[in-house]
């Protein structure tokens, strides 16, 4: 194992012993510092039902993302009226134990406003809190059917997660060219505050419904609102001419071949941490986990997918998956949510649990 060194015979022992334990276990390591990825079902899954028949929330609730405010955590989410049949909207509910969440009377708080880049399409919500101002990064596109095959990040501001939301007229974060790996569609997944300004990461691809080569790429920005993409200088021809990908699906018969996207990204004690959606197609998704030196070069764990449909009682009956991560620290563990995709007649959000082996560096109120 690099970077361990032993001057004695002891000291090797140990060493071998503890790479031989760490071979038949679930834990991985970053740097020096144990992950438990043994993530188990919360036992009365799931934590958070779709909304009554009509409702903005009644036909589905997918992407959620959890942060907390002082003693108060959200769940920010997208839903639809009927089974994943646009438009969506977004909303959020309150918890202050992160099992009892309480829906806010004013769902849905953001809508497709009729006019510009999101004329008719919002989703995807990344929400930042940082100074009393909430920011909510979201996927849009603008007009009918919805093909995904202009659909790209916007930005709103407000006091109160509630609303009223000030958005951007411009799209913050937009397409690549023809033949670039971004050209269809990209969707915020993780927005945090670093020494520098912030750095986003988000889900891109060039074709959506072929549901191959859907990526993560990494934008940075001094102030939230100018973004510019991560582009590698040693590749300069399409499809990464503009800007590369920090994380590409696997090789052929991996689990994550078509998909490598919707990546939690965190940075803790534990190193730079992904926690993101693999699968090979639309119909199947599972929850893989990824580490970073320095949030631009990312190794897999060698034992994804972490968790996936046969790990959650709840998926397994509705023989459905598992997808997009948004994981807090909880007292003593680290807690993550996901959504159930779109099986037959789906909950809203699922949760897991897992002990927590390393302390969080940041403050969640202003990373996500």
């Amino acid at each position: 194992m690099k970077g361990l060194k032993s001057k004695s015979v002891i000291g090797r022992f140990g060493i071998l012993l503890l790479v031989v334990v760490l071979a038949l276990s679930s834990i991985v390591f970053i740097g020096k510092t144990a992950v438990d990825n043994e993530f188990v079902a919360y036992e009365n899954n799931p934590v958070m039902e779709l909304g009554n028949p009509g409702e903005w929330d009644g036909g589905s609730a997918v992407t959620p993302d959890v942060i907390q405010v002082d003693d108060t955590y959200y769940l920010f989410y997208v839903g639809t009226i009927t089974a994943f049949v646009e438009p969506s909207t977004i909303g959020f509910a309150t918890s202050t134990n992160g099992i009892t969440w309480t829906k806010s009377i004013s769902n849905p708080i953001f809508a497709a406003d009729g006019s510009g880049f999101d004329a008719a399409f919002v989703a995807d919500p990344e929400i930042f809190y940082e100074d009393g101002e909430w920011t909510l990064y979201y996927g849009a596109a603008p007009s009918p059917p919805i093909t995904l095959h202009d659909y790209q990040i916007g930005r709103a501001t407000a006091s109160d997660p509630g609303g009223p939301w000030t958005r951007d007229e411009n799209p913050v974060l937009t397409l690549g060219s023809s033949g670039e790996w971004d050209s269809a569609f990209v969707l915020p997944t993780s927005i945090l505050r670093t020494s520098d300004g912030y750095t986003m990461y988000y889900s891109g691809g060039a074709d959506f419904f072929s549901a191959e080569d859907f990526m993560t790429g990494m934008a940075t920005s001094p102030d939230g609102i100018t973004w510019t993409k991560y582009d590698d200088p040693s590749t300069t021809g399409a499809p990464y001419a503009e800007s590369d990908p920090v994380l590409q699906p696997g090789g052929v018969g991996a689990w994550d071949s078509g998909m490598a996207w919707l990546g939690q990204v965190r940075h803790t004690a534990c190193g730079w941490e992904m926690f993101y959606t693999g699968a090979t197609s639309l119909s199947d998704a599972a929850i893989g986990y990824a580490t970073s030196q320095d949030g631009i070069q990312w190794t897999k764990d060698d034992t994804n997918p972490i968790y996936d449909a046969m790990d959650d009682p709840v998926a397994q009956t509705l023989g459905d998956v598992v997808e997009s991560a948004s994981v807090v620290d909880m007292g003593i563990e680290r807690w993550m949510y996901y959504d159930y995709g779109r099986g037959n007649d789906p909950p809203a959000f699922g949760l897991a649990k897992a002990s927590l082996s390393c302390q969080s560096t940041y403050l969640p109120l202003v990373m996500k």
